[in-house]
């Protein structure tokens, strides 16, 4: 606007000239015509220029500016009892393990793994493998590699309620995992556990509610993932709060959703990268 203004100022010093009481005798319809053409041309300068400043300053607005979005991918150390063959045989073994408080989590790769239990230390995890190789021979550490996220021309306007999004997601598996592992060492006790994952449903739901209230405002189709992601986390948190099992079946369940939930960030898809 600065140079509009100095525009306009440098083209007032004439009209001074011309209103000079020395000049008014001389003064006709035709320097008033003159004056009156000069004048609107002034004008319409102005306006013009002032108008398309707007509309440029609109435009830089409107379009987003592309970027790009990316939370690290980890490596998770499960303890699997044994790999077989067919589905029923995993079947079997998985109901065993869930009834002496191991997850019984099935996953299919080349054969059917059993998972007992996961971590995201090796250490931790090989500790545990060697009280496990007691009861069973085949026992070993799998280790699931977890797919870093990456999202590719996010828009500006949409980059930090995702990043908010994907923390939410984060903070909240790495928080059930930490109270499993509190919970599977004794530290907790089961009504414990339930008032911590209450409380944490709670911080979540809101986190995932405030995340939902700025992203309708947004059209962009990376919001609609995450959003689904966050819905299958709460999901998940909830349905291990509501049940109502013997010590062992809630420690399974445990351990299972918290296998679960650190994998939803593996089942995004176009997300992954």
């Amino acid at each position: 606007m600065n140079k509009i203004k100095d525009f306009y100022l440098e083209y007032q010093i004439p009209k001074k000239k011309i209103v000079e009481p020395k000049n008014l005798k001389k003064f006709s319809f035709a320097n008033l015509f003159g004056f009156l053409l000069f004048a609107l041309s002034i004008f319409a300068v102005v306006l013009l220029s002032y108008a398309f400043s707007n509309i440029l300053a609109l435009t830089t607005v409107s379009i987003a500016t592309p970027s790009q979005v990316i939370q690290s991918g980890f490596s998770f150390y499960v303890l699997q009892v044994n790999c077989l063959d067919t589905e029923e045989e995993a079947l079997e073994l998985a109901t065993e393990v869930k009834s002496r408080g191991g997850a019984g989590y099935i996953f299919q790769d080349n054969g059917y793994h059993v998972f007992v239990s996961g971590y995201t230390s090796f250490d931790d995890a090989n500790t545990v493998l060697e009280k496990l190789k007691i009861e069973y021979l085949s026992a070993q550490i799998y280790t699931l590699e977890i797919n870093k996220i990456k999202l590719e021309e996010v828009n500006e306007s949409a980059i930090n309620n995702i990043k908010i999004g994907l923390a939410t997601f984060q903070t909240a598996s790495t928080q059930l995992y930490n109270t499993s592992i509190l919970f599977d060492n004794s530290e907790l006790s089961m009504n414990e556990f339930k008032t911590t994952l209450s409380t944490l449903i709670t911080t979540c739901s809101q986190n995932i509610s405030n995340f939902k209230e700025v992203s309708y405002k947004v059209n962009d189709t990376n919001i609609i993932l995450c959003e689904s992601l966050l819905d299958q986390l709460l999901y998940k948190l909830n349905n291990l709060l509501s049940q109502d099992l013997s010590i062992n079946m809630y420690s399974a369940l445990i351990k299972r959703t918290s296998i679960e939930c650190i994998l939803l960030q593996n089942d995004l898809g176009i997300m992954t990268a």
